[in-house]
């Protein structure tokens, strides 16, 4: 979904045409076959001056849609099915990875 820019958040268009209201927004011509997606799981703690992991837990669904970010949503590449996650335990300077991978793709 698209974000307007207007009132206090309007789009700074340059020294040439100043602040401008507008609309703001991603569209894909295509996905590839295989779509990889990493979440950024550090942030900077201003009140310690360091970064610092997001230790969330997250959730995943079996089935990814991402036809609404097609310019032609009428597309066989915009449906996904989840084959893997990797997991990162650790901290921002060191750790070590698992991978957990569905290779049936059964949803298991």
């Amino acid at each position: 979904k698209s974000e307007i820019l207007t009132g206090e958040n309007l789009y700074d268009a340059g020294s040439i045409h100043g602040l401008q209201e507008a609309e703001k927004g991603v569209k894909f011509q295509k996905f590839p076959p295989v779509l990889c997606l990493h979440l950024l799981r550090f942030e900077y703690d201003y009140n310690l001056s360091q970064h610092r992991k997001i230790n969330d837990s997250y959730s995943f669904d079996y089935h990814l849609d991402l036809s609404e970010f097609l310019e032609n949503p009428d597309c066989s590449l915009c449906s996904y099915k989840l084959l893997s996650i990797l997991v990162h335990s650790g901290d921002n300077s060191s750790g070590h990875y698992v991978s957990f991978i569905n290779p049936a793709l059964d949803g298991q």
